[in-house]
């Protein structure tokens, strides 16, 4: 293969934009956690989420998403720090204030629910 440097071409994924071997499946591992989660199977889901952040520590909707997990299993502490972390990463969406909005209204933390709903709209 001319001008491809020799023992490059388990690499082709670089240029195709395919995804490498073992590579995980972001999109749909995240749409499959998402099914389960909005299907009530919240045990399902949180491993799912668990995987995705392994991989990528940042992905703001793995964040947000278990973090939403952990407010409706009565764990508001995690579902802020979780929210938290995935507003950090991506400010601009309004649904990560909101329910990190509703994991504080949870705490009594209402001034910050207040401003929080308020960064969202």
């Amino acid at each position: 293969m001319e001008g491809v440097v020799r023992g490059t071409e388990d690499f082709r994924w670089l240029r195709t934009g395919t995804k490498a071997p073992g590579d995980l499946d972001t999109q749909g591992e995240l749409n499959r956690a998402l099914h389960y989660h909005q299907t009530g199977q919240l045990q399902m889901a949180e491993p799912i989420y668990r995987k995705i952040l392994a991989a990528n520590p940042n992905h703001a909707d793995a964040l947000h998403l278990l973090g939403v997990l952990a407010h409706q299993v009565g764990r508001h502490d995690i579902a802020i720090d979780l929210i938290g972390k995935a507003i950090h990463n991506n400010p601009r969406a309004p649904h990560y204030h909101d329910n990190m909005g509703n994991a504080c209204i949870s705490l009594g933390r209402l001034e910050e629910a207040v401003f929080l709903f308020q960064e969202g709209s």
